[in-house]
């Protein structure tokens, strides 16, 4: 990313959410001192638009929370060397889905949320993140619908789609800690309609490196 595309996403995205939350200008922002942050272009665009910036020294630990938990992500993405842009997208999304409650609970300041992260913590899990494969007819999931379990719904889909690799309809979906064992069966409702599925624990696509590949498959000639 350059300092062209941070304006860009700044335009897009800080002034928009002002707007939307009819802050005017009675907002500080706080970015730390990333070149494209510093950048003469981006102080310009911040005094066009009246943003007024904290001040951050150099050097000085991250303020925002969530900039501990890119660092966590960045770490754990790249111990497992993703090779092309598909594994990076699904190694993040699932490095992501892995980062705890606790540790999120640890994080060096306030944030809104963080007092229910803790209480989630105290009394336990009661949804979990699981993928699922759906057997439809002619219909896909886009995220959303309502899991079912025993004519009970016990959770809903986060995102889903037809997988044209592994020929068949794949999901996310929040479920019960008892209900996410790998094989577990549920139904998740489209259009009205219920539809079986079951968990799996592993993408249905190659997702290990290239390189690694090749290694595992030189070592098998020798």
């Amino acid at each position: 990313m350059d300092g062209a595309k941070y304006r860009e996403i700044l335009e897009e995205n800080l002034m928009q959410s002002a707007k939307d939350l009819r802050l005017g200008r009675r907002f500080i922002f706080q970015q730390d001192n990333d070149p494209k942050h510093t950048a003469r272009a981006t102080k310009e665009w911040f005094g066009l638009k009246n943003v007024n910036v904290l001040k951050w020294p150099s050097q000085s630990p991250d303020l925002n929370p969530i900039e501990n938990l890119w660092q966590d992500l960045k770490i754990a993405v790249h111990r497992r060397s993703p090779s092309n842009l598909t594994e990076l997208h699904l190694f993040c999304q699932e490095e992501w889905t892995n980062l705890s409650i606790s540790r999120c609970a640890k994080l060096p300041a306030d944030f809104i949320g963080k007092a229910a992260l803790q209480e989630i913590k105290a009394k336990g899990l009661k949804r979990k993140l699981s993928y699922i494969t759906l057997d439809t007819d002619n219909i896909d999931p886009e995220g959303n619908e309502t899991v079912w379990y025993n004519g009970k719904v016990v959770g809903n889909t986060t995102s889903g789609a037809y997988s044209y690799s592994s020929q068949q309809s794949l999901a996310f979906a929040y479920l019960p800690p008892d209900l996410c064992s790998v094989g577990q069966k549920v139904e998740v409702e489209l259009l009205g309609k219920k539809y079986p599925a079951m968990v799996i624990q592993e993408p249905l696509v190659l997702t290990e490196p290239t390189r690694t590949r090749l290694q595992k498959k030189a070592k098998g000639k020798a």
